[in-house]
């Protein structure tokens, strides 16, 4: 009972970060962006400050942000016990849900737009995350199942 409402807070907290990445203004958002291309460019011989690499480091931001989304909803809803094919499915449609409330918010900043093509770009990322960390949670709770003597 613990871990579920340790991860229902982690969710929770992590749902405010996204709606906080949304609420920033187009130009607060770009210079996020543009300080990270910039930065990579330094780092990595291949990467040069252009439109290309910014749109690149947002759209892998929102893959990545909603792929640990769906990694918190996985370990949330793993404290019922009952991960399967349709509960899967059913996470994947709450990211779903929550990339379109959050491509809606950003209908109402200044210099935003929601976009369907990031909506979905969010979905793939959290669905990653789902599959990801139930491939995790399955290998574990099998490792652990062999290591585990046998009762009589």
């Amino acid at each position: 009972m613990k871990k579920r409402w340790i991860y229902g807070a982690l969710c929770l907290i992590w749902m405010f970060v996204i709606f906080g990445m949304s609420n920033a203004q187009g130009e607060e958002s770009q210079g996020m962006s543009d300080t990270i291309v910039i930065f990579l460019s330094k780092i990595l011989p291949f990467v040069s400050y252009n439109d290309t690499w910014t749109f690149i480091v947002r759209k892998l931001a929102h893959f990545s942000e909603y792929a640990i989304l769906g990694m918190l909803y996985y370990l949330f809803f793993s404290t019922y016990r009952i991960i399967g094919k349709k509960q899967i499915l059913i996470l994947i449609g709450c990211v779903f849900a929550y990339a379109c409330s959050d491509e809606f918010h950003q209908l109402f900043m200044e210099g935003r737009a929601g976009q369907f093509r990031d909506v979905c770009i969010d979905t793939v990322g959290g669905a990653t995350g789902i599959l990801l960390w139930h491939w995790i949670y399955t290998y574990l709770l099998k490792y652990k199942q062999k290591r585990m003597p046998h009762e009589i």
